[in-house]
C-alpha cells in the first residue's frame, strides 16, 4: 500500500512539473503579443511562478526592453522570482541601453544572487545614459553582498561621489569601508572626498574623529567650494559620531567665532552648534560663545543658536 502511494505521489509530482513547464511555455509565448495587456498578464503569470518559469528566462530578458514601461517591470520582478537561473539573461541585459533600466530593477531584487552583476550596474554610472537613481537604487536593494564591490569602487573618482551615496544608506554596516573611506578623505580636488566626509559621519566608527577633524581644520581660513564642502560634511560627521568631545567641542567653537559668513560656512556653523548640544557642552565657554555669536550677525543659523543656547541651560 505505502508503495502505491509512493507511486502515486510521484506520479502527481511530476505531473505538476510537466503542467509547470506547459504553461511557462505557453506564457513565454504570450510575451510576444501584439496585445500590451495579454504580454502584461503573462510575465505577472510567470512570476508567480517564481523559480518554475526558468524555462522562459529567455523571453523575459527580450521583454525587459517591452514599450510598455509596466510590461517591462513585470518582467524584471520575474525574472527576478526565477532567481538564480535568471542571472545571466540579466547581465545580459545590462549591456543593453534598451533594457538596461528594466535589468537594473531585476538584478537589485535579485539580491546576493547578482553580486557577479555589480560591476556590469557600477559601469553604468560614467556618462551614464540611464537615470542615476535607477542605479544607486539598484545597489541599495542588493543590500550588504554588496559592499565589498564598493569599496573597490571608491578608489575611480568618475564615481566615488556615487558610491559614498549608496554606502551611507548601509550605516553601521558599512564599517569594512572605513580605511578606504578615510583614503579618500584625505584627497584634494575631488568631489568623492566630500562623501567620504558624509559617510563617515552615518557609519559611526571612532576611527574616522582625526581625520574629520583635519578635515574641518582644512576648511577654516578658505573659502573654497570642494574644501569647504568637504569640511561642513566632516563638521556634521563629528557630531553623529559623538566620540573626543575633548577635541570637538574647542573646534566647533572656533567655527561658531569666525566672522565669515559665505553661504558654505553658515553650513559649518549650523553643525558646530549642533555638536554642542550632541555633546551636551554646558561650560561656561560654550554659553559665552554662543551669545557672542547671536549678539552678532547670525543670520539664518539664529534659531538653531538661540535653541542650543536654551537647551544647555543658558
Amino acid at each position: 500500500m505505502r508503495t502505491l502511494l509512493f507511486a502515486l505521489a510521484s506520479l502527481f509530482a511530476l505531473s505538476q512539473s510537466a503542467i509547470a513547464q506547459t504553461t511557462a511555455a505557453d506564457w513565454a509565448k504570450q510575451l510576444r503579443s501584439k496585445d500590451s495587456v495579454e504580454r502584461l498578464r503573462a510575465a505577472n503569470e510567470l512570476g508567480k511562478l517564481g523559480a518554475g518559469a526558468a524555462s522562459a528566462v529567455a523571453a523575459l530578458g527580450t521583454t525587459l526592453g517591452d514599450e510598455v514601461p509596466e510590461v517591462r517591470n513585470a518582467a524584471a520582478d520575474a525574472l527576478a522570482k526565477v532567481g538564480k537561473p535568471a542571472v545571466a539573461v540579466v547581465g545580459k541585459a545590462l549591456a543593453d541601453e534598451k533594457r538596461q533600466l528594466a535589468a537594473l530593477r531585476a538584478t537589485g531584487q535579485l539580491g546576493a544572487a547578482a553580486v557577479e552583476l555589480l560591476p556590469a550596474v557600477t559601469k553604468l554610472w560614467p556618462g551614464a545614459k540611464v537615470d542615476g537613481t535607477a542605479i544607486s537604487d539598484c545597489l541599495r536593494a542588493v543590500g550588504e553582498p554588496a559592499i565589498p564591490h564598493l569599496i573597490t569602487c571608491l578608489s575611480d573618482h568618475a564615481m566615488n561621489l556615487d558610491v559614498c551615496n549608496v554606502l551611507r544608506h548601509f550605516g553601521p554596516n558599512a564599517k569594512a569601508a572605513v580605511p578606504a573611506l578615510l583614503q579618500l578623505l584625505d584627497k584634494r580636488g575631488v568631489r568623492g572626498a566630500e562623501g567620504a566626509a558624509e559617510v563617515l559621519g552615518k557609519i559611526g566608527d571612532p576611527r574616522a574623529v582625526p581625520a574629520l577633524l583635519a578635515a574641518v581644520e582644512r576648511s577654516l581660513p578658505k573659502v573654497d567650494s570642494t574644501i569647504n564642502a568637504v569640511g561642513g560634511n566632516a563638521m556634521r560627521s563629528l557630531g553623529e559620531i559623538k566620540a573626543q568631545p575633548d577635541k570637538v567641542v574647542p573646534l566647533a567653537l572656533r567655527v561658531i567665532a569666525s566672522e565669515r559668513r559665505d553661504q558654505s560656512w553658515l553650513y559649518h556653523q549650523r553643525w558646530a552648534i549642533d555638536a554642542l548640544q550632541v555633546f551636551d557642552a554646558r561650560t561656561p565657554e560654550v554659553l559665552a560663545a554662543l551669545r557672542a555669536f547671536l549678539a552678532g550677525n547670525p543670520g539664518e543659523n539664529k534659531p538653531d543658536a538661540e535653541r542650543v543656547l536654551k537647551a544647555l541651560g543658558g
